[in-house]
């Protein structure tokens, strides 16, 4: 098991745990969740999961950021 750490703002991490805490999971399940199926492991939620990850890191103009 590897630890991660993510630098994010206060407003981000507020919401991230909104979002987490409605779902009824913590923040770290929820990235766990999000990166087993960006990495299409064998954790990962299914296909249109992966595809939506997937199609996510496509579009997120990840240099421009």
């Amino acid at each position: 098991m590897k630890r991660l750490n993510v630098d994010i703002t206060e407003e981000e991490y507020v919401l991230l745990k909104e979002k987490a805490e409605n779902e009824g999971v913590t923040i770290a399940f929820l990235l766990g969740c999000f990166i087993a199926d960006l990495t299409r492991s064998e954790n990962s939620g299914g296909s249109d999961e992966r595809e939506y990850a997937n199609n996510w890191l496509h579009r997120a103009s990840l240099k421009y950021r």
